[in-house]
């Protein structure tokens, strides 16, 4: 009896594996320095302040068919696993035959949106940016810059603070609205009447300087007024660049009327300045 049951267990696991077989089934189964800018002073918990001189700072396959046991029970209220021989499968979760949970990309960063304009300015257009320290003593030392550009245009300071979530200009602000630079000219910031200092916390400031062919107007990528600098609001600034990309953060520039040639063109560096706490 043993014997005749083997021996028609056998042939049907034989008639499966070349069924399946037959069907093609598996028989076996990836250029930087922190200033502040406008808010609290340094330790209140902003990433930065802006001090204007003079102003102040704001992721069992069940038993198969006809086994018996307790395995074989159980596995009729399983979840069923993927079918044997179907090909390719869906991963699963361990036991559980539910897809595993697909990982989300990272969410871009202030940073990434830098480093994304300045792989976009013309390689042609040099821009050139130093600045007289690299490394700054939070609440002692102010950032000193100076700026070069191959082509007359309009500068543009761009800085993300030491904590990575702020993203403010620099330059042009409501104390300095002058930002034409004129050919075989250089320029240095900040010039009298306004100061970057360094607030804390302790990281690395990114500053990126863009000379335009125009002027600029970045409203719709999230620029709000600020005194004296500008900010941008972060969720509409990662919006604007998942949506039309540095075109749409860096917004549409002031082309005269019936002017021939492209006038959108720019040239972008950036800086890396480091904030340390003071020593005692």
């Amino acid at each position: 009896m043993i014997v005749g049951i083997c021996v028609l267990l056998a042939l049907g696991v034989i008639g499966w594996y070349l069924s399946d077989s037959l069907l093609g089934g598996d028989p076996g189964t990836s250029r930087n320095a922190k200033a502040q800018v406008p808010g609290p002073a340094a330790g209140e918990g902003r990433p930065a302040s802006a001090v204007a001189e003079g102003k102040g700072a704001p992721v069992d396959r069940p038993a198969s068919n006809g086994a018996s046991s307790a395995a074989g029970s159980a596995a009729q209220t399983a979840s069923p696993g993927p079918t044997e021989g179907a090909g390719a499968t869906t991963p699963m979760a361990g036991g559980q035959g539910a897809p595993a949970a697909k990982a989300e990309p990272p969410a871009p960063s202030v940073a990434a949106v830098l480093d994304r304009i300045e792989s976009a300015g013309d390689p042609a257009w040099q821009v050139t940016v130093s600045a007289e320290q690299s490394r700054l003593r939070i609440g002692r030392d102010r950032l000193r810059m100076r700026i070069a550009s191959s082509r007359p245009g309009y500068v543009y300071v761009l800085m993300a603070g030491t904590d990575g979530s702020h993203l403010y200009m620099l330059f042009p602000n409501a104390l300095d609205r002058q930002n034409r630079l004129g050919p075989g000219l250089s320029l240095s910031l900040p010039q009298p009447g306004w100061a970057v200092m360094a607030g804390g916390p302790p990281g690395t400031d990114r500053i990126l300087t863009l000379v335009s062919d125009r002027p600029r107007d970045m409203t719709e990528a999230g620029l709000r007024p600020g005194q004296p600098f500008s900010e941008f609001d972060v969720p509409t600034l990662l919006k604007a660049m998942a949506a039309g990309g540095v075109g749409s953060v860096l917004g549409t520039p002031a082309c005269p009327p019936g002017e021939k040639g492209p006038c959108s063109g720019f040239g972008a560096a950036q800086l890396r300045i480091e904030e340390a706490a003071d020593a005692p």
